[in-house]
């Protein structure tokens, strides 16, 4: 009986393996929901372990390049990821090798470069602002965002678009100032709160402090 058990845990267990590459943890999770013992359960784990059908250090390395190169993901979230999957944190940092800091940064500077010419019409701290939650959310690190934003402001081409665009920039803040300053001078009669709200407002879409102040004291006589 007991060898029927594991015969079939195995048949099972080897079947959800044929789908994709799985951990260690995941196909005890898979065996448990089927109410296997902790004895059949081990006992088929060290036998796909003999086979070579599971490998928690081979599938680390094939996670870590997949993530690294086909996902542009950070090495924090890649982490998180195969820490959740089961992977056991020694084998993930006898790994990391294969994505040192230096990848991480390449890797974060052409997403913000390509996110920049892919919306280059929006001011340019606005889309600083999208670039840091993009890449904070694919889990790169601080340094690798602050780094790659900094190589922004220093790329003569991306320099050359701003100052091409500063004129468009100022018309397309100053008309959606002007619109704030209808909105909120209907229910406001303090000059100074008006321009505080709609200043506040231009920070938050991203345009420039010295741009934001200029265009609120224009548009509200000074």
């Amino acid at each position: 009986m007991a060898q029927d058990l594991f015969r079939e845990a195995f048949n099972i267990s080897v079947k959800y393996l044929s789908y994709r590459q799985r951990t260690e943890e995941e196909v005890l999770n898979y065996l448990k929901k089927r109410d296997y013992t902790q004895e059949v359960m081990f006992k088929v784990i060290d036998r796909l372990r003999e086979v070579n059908y599971i490998d928690d250090n081979k599938y680390a390395v094939n996670y870590i390049n997949t993530a690294m190169i086909k996902q542009n993901k950070g090495i924090d979230l890649i982490k998180k990821e195969l820490l959740e999957k089961g992977i056991k944190e020694k084998i993930i940092s006898t790994h990391l090798y294969l994505y040192p800091i230096k990848k991480e940064l390449e890797f974060a500077k052409n997403i913000a470069i390509n996110y920049f010419f892919a919306r280059k019409e929006c001011p340019l701290n606005q889309l600083k602002s999208k670039i840091y939650t993009k890449l904070l959310v694919r889990g790169f690190s601080k340094e690798s965002i602050k780094a790659a934003l900094q190589n922004l402001d220093q790329d003569r081409e991306i320099n050359t678009i701003i100052e091409e665009q500063q004129e468009r920039y100022q018309m397309d803040a100053t008309a959606l100032a002007k619109k704030y300053y209808e909105k909120y001078s209907k229910k406001e009669n303090n000059e100074y709160k008006i321009k505080e709200k709609i200043y506040g407002q231009l920070i938050r879409k991203g345009y420039d402090y010295d741009l934001s102040k200029r265009i609120v004291e224009i548009i509200s006589g000074g």
